[in-house]
């Protein structure tokens, strides 16, 4: 989505609408951002340059028509069609937005959207709040750029009825700015950001997508553009000159360890023109994910009771192993049941047992009890820093025995270290 502010005024349509075409109310001969043509009664509000990271400013022209003043109801209106004047197609969404009303008292009476700053009172005038924010009024052109949702160069759309409130019926000012889509037709360098489990570079059928981070591509002409992968791992970016591009992955700031590739990080993407000039897109700039690398998994934090291990079992489950890395603590467990999805919560009992060190009894809960014979096996992952808070408070930094029970009278004995939590540390959760 683009966008660009620009001043858009009005005064010079009341005016005329109110005084005739006069030498004083015309725009002059070399403004040719306001065009008044009283020949055929329309007029060219303002030339919207919204502007882009990826390529030369979009231009758009706001063409006015069919101005109506209402002295019973103390409107003005005013028909408004959307000029593409520059020399690349363009999609949706397409909303110019209103806002900076002057005098106050004036303000959009029909908007199809209402932007309002946020965490301040509603502003039914559009005068400038406290912290310099505008309440904004869109006039949405979505449905009026034919039906496939484009306008190409030199199009406009088809027009909209804009309805201003304005009891005086005087001269007033406004801003202006455009959101624009891109054209889904355009060429694009994309590629796929992939767990690549059998290391060959390229994604295969069963290798999940990764979004943990961002795309970012440079090109000529100061081309830059940074996206997110989506959910399926897939980014793309709008392309509209061949040449040399570089395309890099950066990980989340949030990721503990770096990002291990199978492919080259950044990539070098020559995009060449077809035979009419025009550029043409790669798809296959592929980022492949080092399957020994892993984000780290989600952990649920432990929560505390007074009910004894043997009051929280639902179902059974088998222990394998279990360790603590920084305030994380992770098990591994197998199971039987129908699906290998299970849900596992851990709890600690009581308060600390007084004992050199001092003993907390900690239980590990399988949530869903299923009649199935089926065997599955688990790792999840548990985020031990609410047990950590209670212990320094208590004892300050020093050792901890963990007494993990399960079903069927299990218990095992695990020695720990407990310090202040270390924001560098990778397993301790909200580390860098």
């Amino acid at each position: 989505m683009l966008r660009s502010r620009v001043l858009l005024l009005s005064s010079l349509l009341v005016l005329a609408l109110f005084a005739g075409c006069s030498d004083s109310t015309a725009p002059a001969p070399d403004d040719k951002d306001n065009i008044l043509d009283p020949g055929d009664g329309s007029f060219a509000l303002k030339d919207l340059a919204v502007q882009i990271p990826w390529g030369p400013p979009v231009l758009l022209r706001l063409e006015g028509s069919n101005m109506v003043a209402d002295p019973a109801e103390g409107t003005v209106s005013l028909d408004v069609h959307v000029r593409n004047l520059s020399d690349r197609t363009i999609g949706v969404p397409l909303t110019v937005w209103l806002s900076g009303f002057t005098p106050a008292d004036v303000a959009p009476a029909n908007a199809d959207l209402v932007m309002y700053p946020e965490d301040d009172p509603v502003h039914p005038n559009g005068v400038v709040d406290s912290t310099g924010v505008w309440v904004q009024w869109g006039y949405d052109y979505a449905g009026l750029i034919g039906d496939d949702g484009l306008l190409a160069p030199g199009e406009a759309s088809a027009p909209k009825t804009w309805i201003f409130e304005d009891p005086s019926l005087g001269s007033f000012a406004f801003a202006a700015r455009a959101d624009i889509g891109d054209d889904p037709g355009q060429a694009r360098l994309g590629g796929m950001c992939f767990l690549d489990l059998d290391y060959n570079g390229l994604p295969g059928e069963g290798e999940p997508p990764f979004n943990g981070g961002s795309v970012i591509v440079t090109g000529p002409g100061d081309y830059w553009h940074v996206m997110s992968p989506g959910d399926d791992g897939r980014y793309a970016a709008p392309l509209w000159e061949p040449g040399i591009y570089q395309v890099t992955f950066e990980s989340y700031s949030m990721t503990p360890l770096p990002v291990e590739f199978t492919t080259p990080n950044p990539l070098t993407v020559v995009i060449t023109a077809g035979p009419d000039g025009v550029a043409q897109s790669f798809l296959d700039a592929h980022f492949g994910i080092a399957p020994g690398w892993f984000p780290p998994p989600f952990a649920r934090p432990i929560g505390f009771t007074d009910l004894r291990p043997e009051a929280l079992h639902v179902a059974p489950w088998m222990y394998l192993d279990a360790s603590v890395d920084g305030a994380l603590m992770t098990f591994h467990v197998g199971y039987s049941g129908c699906s290998p999805e299970h849900p596992f919560s851990l709890w600690m009992s009581g308060g600390f047992m007084e004992s050199q060190p001092p003993r907390a009894v900690v239980t590990l809960v399988n949530e869903l009890d299923e009649e199935c014979d089926a065997y599955f096996e688990q790792m999840p992952v548990f985020d031990l820093s609410p047990l950590f808070h209670r212990y320094m408070e208590s004892y300050g930094p020093g050792e901890l025995i963990l007494d993990l029970r399960g079903p069927d009278g299990f218990s095992q004995l695990m020695k720990i270290g407990i310090a202040m939590p270390d924001s560098s540390d990778p397993g301790y959760p909200g580390g860098s």
